[in-house]
């Protein structure tokens, strides 16, 4: 089985298998829950449905997910920091579509917008909705009304406030 300490501290690791019996295969939700997070981080949410779906009871559920909390393999806000780092990195968006695709992970509300609002300094809007705009600009040579609507949806789509794609907008095109 794969380990996974990979996307968490060894120590994490080590404690969830200590404080849970699943190398006898005396519980089937443990492994089921170390297989789950072998190959990626999950939200709180994501693990119960996964482990019901399987077939584990509900108090095996809730005895499980709550040793993985208790041994830091399971966080949310972890979680959010780590989704928000990796979509920046791979497909940048605003904060309104970073903070709906973290509810829909599973991710309480009030802890999206939290992470999301912790991160100012990594996470400028502004720069990266910028960014974004000037990438889709630099292969064409007309700044006319329709480009500057087509760039207005594109960044809508991303997330983007609509404040923040009138000021791209207003200094890209005018």
């Amino acid at each position: 089985m794969p380990n996974a300490a990979g996307y968490f501290s060894e120590r994490s690791y080590e404690e969830f298998v200590s404080m849970n019996d699943h190398s006898r295969e005396k519980d089937p939700a443990g492994k089921k829950a170390l297989r789950l997070l072998a190959s990626r981080p999950r939200t709180e949410r994501e693990m119960i449905l996964r482990l019901s779906a399987s077939g584990s009871t509900g108090e095996d559920v809730r005895r499980v997910v709550e040793k993985l909390k208790a041994a830091g393999l399971i966080d949310d806000r972890k979680f959010s920091r780590e989704w928000i780092a990796s979509r920046m990195r791979t497909s940048p968006r605003g904060k309104k579509m970073l903070r709906q695709e973290l509810i829909e992970k599973g991710v309480p509300s009030p802890i999206a917008a939290e992470v999301l609002e912790e991160m100012p300094q990594e996470f400028d809007e502004l720069r990266t909705a910028f960014e974004l705009a000037g990438k889709r600009l630099s292969g064409s040579s007309t700044r006319g009304a329709k480009e500057k609507a087509r760039l207005y949806r594109y960044l809508c789509s991303r997330g983007f406030d609509e404040e923040i794609v009138e000021r791209v907008l207003e200094e890209l095109i005018g």
